[in-house]
């Protein structure tokens, strides 16, 4: 069970209290003031004078309860706000590292034709890491959305980790053949191709509408915008990927 506490509406409360503390006050002057203008008959009849002390008395004891109560809400609001910057600071502080990778440097990939133009596109390895690093920072501000837009995200998301282990395995073998002096044209073409289709099977499109559906709804912060942009250039270099191994 998750309780919500809004520091705003603890102030609130405690202007309250502080206003009924006033009232509270401003009340048992009153009953002074009226029992004073009292006839001494008039105080001796019923026990008024009794009455109207006791009044006096409960009036002052709840005063002093509500200006306590105003004091103790003020200082929980101020508590709780403390507590939700730390924990921000602590929550930034502790996936940073994670999602704030060094940038991707383009790394070139030989061809095997001698006539041909090294790929120079990110390193996949790298983009793999920034994009499984970004994607579990985002789960953790995508719980605030409600549980539609925590499927929707978890189902791309795990939709596409669990085809990664292939889309490497495909393509490392075509990186690897490349570099063998026994080169066959053919081969390379096949290994190639199921590197282009191992990528295309991460589906990389359906995560990037996800994306799109929940970038304007997260709450903004310094983290999150790091996260979505690592993801959205991740996304980004793997579709660049797709396009120059069909290309070639």
């Amino acid at each position: 069970m998750r309780i919500i506490v809004i520091p705003e509406r603890l102030d609130d409360l405690s202007r309250q209290m502080t206003q009924a503390t006033s009232e509270l006050r401003d009340l048992e002057g009153r009953l002074g003031r009226a029992l004073g203008g009292l006839d001494w008959q008039v105080r001796q009849q019923a026990n008024v004078e009794g009455q109207v002390h006791s009044a006096r008395r409960q009036a002052l004891a709840l005063a002093d309860e509500a200006e306590g109560l105003a004091r103790f809400l003020t200082e929980r609001a101020a508590a709780f706000r403390q507590a939700d910057a730390e924990g921000a600071q602590a929550l930034g502080d502790a996936v940073r590292p994670y999602i704030i990778p060094p940038v991707p440097v383009p790394a070139p990939t030989p061809t095997p034709e001698p006539e041909g133009t090294p790929i120079s596109l990110p390193s996949l390895d790298t983009v793999f890491d920034v994009l499984k690093a970004s994607l579990s920072t985002i789960s953790l501000f995508v719980t605030s959305l409600g549980l539609d837009a925590v499927k929707v995200f978890a189902g791309a998301a795990d939709f596409f980790l669990r085809k990664l282990p292939n889309a490497e395995a495909a393509f490392r073998r075509w990186e690897e053949y490349n570099q063998q002096d026994n080169w066959d044209r053919a081969t390379a073409a096949q290994y190639q191709e199921e590197a282009r289709k191992a990528l295309e099977g991460l589906g990389i499109g359906g995560l990037k509408d996800t994306l799109d559906l929940i970038a304007d709804k997260i709450p903004r912060s310094d983290v999150i915008d790091e996260a979505l942009k690592k993801a959205y250039d991740a996304v980004n270099a793997i579709a660049e990927w797709i396009g120059a191994l069909g290309e070639r």
